[in-house]
Order: C-alpha cells, then structure tokens, then sequence
C-alpha cells in the first residue's frame, strides 16, 4: 500500500511552477506510470540510481489518518492548491508538534531518481528529532516537477519505520562480483565503495575504474577495466535493498 503511495506522488501532475523550466526537456510528471515490479536500483549511462519510491516506502510509513486530516484541513482554504507546503505547519501546530529541521536531498549527495524535501515535526518538549520516535511525524514532498526550484508533490506525512526519523543512505554502494582472480582480494576496493566508508561511493569508484564497458551493463551490473589492469563486475546496491 505504501509503495503505491510514494509510487503516485513520484507522478503527481504539479503544473508548470513558476521556477519550473521544464519546457525544455521535460518534468517527472509528464512520464510513464511507474512499473510495479521494478527494481530498487538500475545502473544508467551516468552512473547508478535509487528508485525514490521504493527506497521511501522501506523506511517510511505514510499515516493514513493524518494525511487525511491534512486534505481536510486544505479544502478550507481556497488557495490551498496553489502551496501545500505552506500549509504544514500550521496544521502541525494543530497537533502540537513544530519543526526541528528541514531539508532538500538535492542540497547534499545521493542517487535517488527524484529529489524530495523532508522535514521532521516532534513535541514542542522533545529536542531529538534524529532518532525514530513514535509520536515525531516525517513529512515527505517529492519533486515532480523538471527545475529542482519548484514543482513538488502534495505532502506526505509519514511514520519512521527505521532507527532513523529521516532515510539516511541516499547514495548506491557498489561491489565486485565477479571477477579472474579471487574476490577477496578486492576487499579493500570493496569497502572504499561500500556505502559509509565516503559520503560519495561512487566517487571512490570514479577515483579507481579506467574504463566502463556499456554494452555489458544489466540491471544492475556492468563490467569495468580497473586502473590496476583487471577487468572486473561491479554490483551498485542501496542498503535500502537488505532490510
């Protein structure tokens, strides 16, 4: 059910924003429907990719009853289509709680196939907002829209399911699966791309692959030609994938 949540909202029709220059070559919401049995990470021409959707839907939980309050709150406003987002807060303060912090994934690194803002909502009493805590609410606006300056989805209030109140692995780590001499003699490679060790890995993978052989690449794999000689198959995953 959550899946189809985020899923929609990755495809919600948000007009032609003012700050949105999508004219040119195109926003997320004038795409195909998203394929339910996608995968979670695809390797493209530019690297590899978290899908948002599925990647929000495993660490996060919408509430239903709160994202229906919230459209009710909207329908007595007659401007409310026009910036959902302005609305959250006051409808928040409804319930008590106040942000502690907010962001754009844009802002930092991460591979995600759309950008979202995020912002975490707890008790005016409580300070920690970092850890999951069952009364603190994540609100969740995906970008749908082409310029990253407008055009985001309604907001989604949600429920962590994770440690953390907000997703926090946003990038793709990446492993050699195959390759002519022993695995593990790789480990070291393996652990600077591994997700943790940089807040980039694929910048460490940049840093020590000559070439990308293109024509090899499947979902999620595709053979590379080391700096040091070997020709190997590299494996891009999200930690997403092992909860």
């Amino acid at each position: 059910m959550r899946n189809e949540i985020f899923d929609k909202a990755c495809r919600e029709n948000t007009g032609r924003h003012l700050l949105d220059s999508g004219d040119y070559y195109g926003r997320h919401w004038q795409n195909p429907p998203l394929a339910p049995d996608r995968p979670m990470v695809t390797w493209g021409k530019h690297g590899a990719i978290i899908d948002t959707a599925l990647f929000l839907a495993t660490y996060l939980e919408p509430i239903e009853a709160l994202n229906k309050e919230f459209n009710e709150f909207c329908a007595r406003d007659e401007n409310a289509e026009k910036c959902y987002a302005s609305l959250v807060k006051p409808f928040m303060k409804t319930k008590g709680l106040v942000c502690r912090s907010r962001n754009n994934v844009y802002n930092g690194e991460q591979d995600l196939s759309q950008v979202y803002i995020w912002a975490v909502y707890t008790k005016e009493d409580d300070s920690d907002w970092v850890y999951a805590d069952d009364e603190a609410v994540t609100v969740i606006e995906i970008h749908t829209g082409c310029d990253v300056r407008g055009g985001y989805a309604k907001p989604i209030f949600c429920r962590a399911l994770g440690e953390y109140q907000v997703p926090v692995d946003l990038c793709c780590g990446y492993r050699i699966v195959e390759a002519h001499i022993p695995l593990d003699q790789y480990q070291l490679l393996d652990e600077r791309w591994q997700i943790g060790y940089s807040l980039w890995p694929a910048g460490q993978v940049k840093e020590d692959v000559e070439r990308i052989f293109e024509f090899t690449r499947t979902v999620d794999t595709v053979c590379a030609l080391l700096k040091t000689g070997e020709v190997v198959k590299i494996q891009a995953y999200s930690a997403a994938e092992d909860l």
